[in-house]
C-alpha cells in the first residue's frame, strides 16, 4: 500500500492523470494481471502499482457500471454524490445541448462537484457502451474510515490531477492571448 502511494507521487515518471489512470481507473486489465498489453513506462509503473495492491485495495470500494450509449452518468444540476473513473468507451460532457468535451478511458469525472458538493455542472452522457467505476460518498466516507492511507493516496493522486489540469488550462487561455 505505502508503495502505491509512493507510485502515486512519482510524478517524474508519468504524470499525475497517468497516475490516477493506473491507480484506479484501469482496475480490470491491472487486478486481472493484464499489465503485458501496456509498453515502456507505463508498464513499469503498472508493474508497480500490481505488486503494490493499490488496485486491488481500492477494488471493495467501487462499484462497476456498464453503459450503453446514450445512458445518462448524470445531468446538470443532479446532486454529486458519486465521482467516476471511466474505465473503457466515451463519455460526452454537454451542456444545453452542447458538447463541450469527450472524456476518454482514463478520465476522473465528477470529483469537482464531489469534493465541493456543487450540483453537478453538465450532463454527461455515453457514447457508446462504456465501463465506469463509481465511487459513492458513503463508500468515500467508508474508505476514510477504513483505509485512511489509501485514501490519503487517491486524495494526493486527484490534487495532482486538477493541477495539472489547470496547467493545461492556463496553457491554452495564455496561448489564446499570443
Amino acid at each position: 500500500l505505502l508503495d502505491g502511494a509512493r507510485l502515486l507521487d512519482a510524478e517524474a515518471r508519468l504524470d499525475g492523470e497517468l497516475v490516477l489512470v493506473l491507480a484506479i481507473e484501469i482496475f480490470d486489465r491491472l487486478v486481472a494481471g493484464l499489465v503485458e498489453e501496456l509498453d515502456g513506462p507505463l508498464a513499469d509503473a503498472a508493474d508497480d502499482v500490481v505488486a503494490s495492491g493499490f488496485a486491488a485495495a481500492l477494488r471493495p470500494f467501487v462499484e462497476t457500471l456498464e453503459l450503453a450509449e446514450g445512458d445518462r452518468v448524470f445531468a446538470d444540476g443532479d446532486a454529486a454524490e458519486a465521482m467516476y473513473i471511466l474505465i473503457s468507451g466515451r463519455l460526452a460532457v454537454e451542456r444545453d445541448g452542447v458538447r463541450l468535451r469527450t472524456l476518454l478511458p482514463g478520465t476522473l469525472v465528477g470529483e469537482m462537484g464531489f469534493f465541493t458538493d456543487a450540483p453537478r455542472s453538465a450532463d454527461v452522457v455515453a457514447l457508446g457502451s462504456a465501463e465506469l467505476e463509481r465511487l459513492t460518498r458513503d463508500s468515500f466516507d467508508r474508505l476514510e474510515r477504513e483505509s485512511p492511507a489509501l485514501l490519503g493516496a487517491l486524495q494526493r493522486a486527484i490534487v495532482r490531477l486538477q493541477a495539472d489540469r489547470l496547467r493545461s488550462a492556463n496553457a491554452e487561455t495564455l496561448a489564446l492571448h499570443v
